[in-house]
């Protein structure tokens, strides 16, 4: 536990517990979807504090400790929390809250430097996916030396009752993901993105918490040269996280996950620099709610293939 001063304010910077897990839920939910709403913006979060529970879960289920708080040293509230993961290749830094009561205090920078603190202990570049809408959000990584590196169009999708046709253009066949997979989409995604979390895609393949659907597109030779997750929770129901060869494997995978949410409306994070995919997308009624990017502080790694991002857990 580490005392920081803000403005004549005491709080304690600490790691979370379980005891902290419904308020950190609480934070959560609120301080987003007061952004949201102050801005003229739907709210997104629709569910119950006891549901964002599972930010919390799934983030200490791959990285336990990784979990930063903020707590006013006068009556124990916590006023702020930062998720981050870290891994061989970067350190990823997940879903920052600052409580609305808190705002003005410096807090998510006080956050951000002790994450930044990490990275540069380890010498390990740091990543994460901001909103491009949140011009407040942008500024403090942008002053602290993060830099834009790729965009996102957030898609959502209205599954209709009769799915998608999932044509392939390829070869190749997609079937469920196993755990027997692991190495093969470990190292596909190292090799094409630069990126190196083992973890992450076992937890995801595992599917102990019953809410994560993966998938592998496997070509004629028998080499993986797709995997894509997707998670259905009353607290996020999106696509991702994904590494692909290419955009016919990457549509092809989409459409498979869409398949399993028939009346649902999923979200999407397209990498805009593929417009061929992102055209495919517009044809099934995708339709754009907002935008994000990666940034980077530090070594920026050379991406040959499509990745498909997630916010949970955060897979910059």
């Amino acid at each position: 536990m580490k005392e920081i001063k803000v403005k004549e304010k005491r709080f304690h910077l600490q790691v979370s517990s379980k005891e902290n897990e419904l308020e950190i839920a609480e934070l959560i939910l609120v301080s987003t979807n007061c952004w949201y709403e102050n801005n003229g913006k739907v709210a997104p979060f629709s569910c119950t504090a006891e549901d964002m529970k599972i930010y919390r879960q799934v983030y200490e289920s791959i990285d336990e400790g990784c979990h930063l708080l903020m707590v006013d040293y006068t009556n124990d509230k916590v006023a702020a929390s930062c998720f981050y993961h870290l891994r061989k290749s970067h350190i990823s830094l997940g879903i920052m809250n600052v409580h609305p009561d808190y705002a003005g205090y410096g807090l998510a920078s006080q956050l951000l430097k002790e994450i930044i603190c990490i990275s540069e202990r380890e010498k390990l570049p740091l990543r994460l996916i901001s909103s491009a809408m949140n011009l407040d959000s942008f500024s403090l990584y942008n002053k602290h030396s993060f830099k834009p590196e790729q965009i996102f169009q957030d898609m959502l999708i209205k599954v209709p009752e009769g799915g998608f046709a999932v044509e392939m253009k390829m070869k190749g066949h997609i079937r469920k993901a196993e755990l027997s997979d692991v190495e093969n989409v470990y190292e596909l995604e190292k090799g094409l993105l630069g990126l190196d979390r083992k973890h992450d895609i076992e937890y995801l393949i595992k599917n102990e918490d019953k809410i994560w659907s993966s998938y592998v597109y496997i070509n004629e030779a028998g080499d993986c040269e797709g995997f894509l997750s997707s998670v259905f929770h009353p607290a996020t129901k999106m696509l991702g996280p994904g590494v692909m060869k290419n955009e016919s494997i990457t549509l092809a995978l989409i459409l498979t996950l869409l398949n399993e949410y028939i009346g649902e409306t999923m979200l999407v994070l397209a990498p805009s620099k593929f417009p061929d995919l992102i055209k495919e997308l517009y044809k099934i009624g995708a339709k754009n709610c907002e935008i994000h990017m990666t940034q980077v502080r530090g070594e920026s790694f050379e991406q040959l293939g499509v990745s498909i991002p997630t916010f949970l857990p955060e897979s910059a």
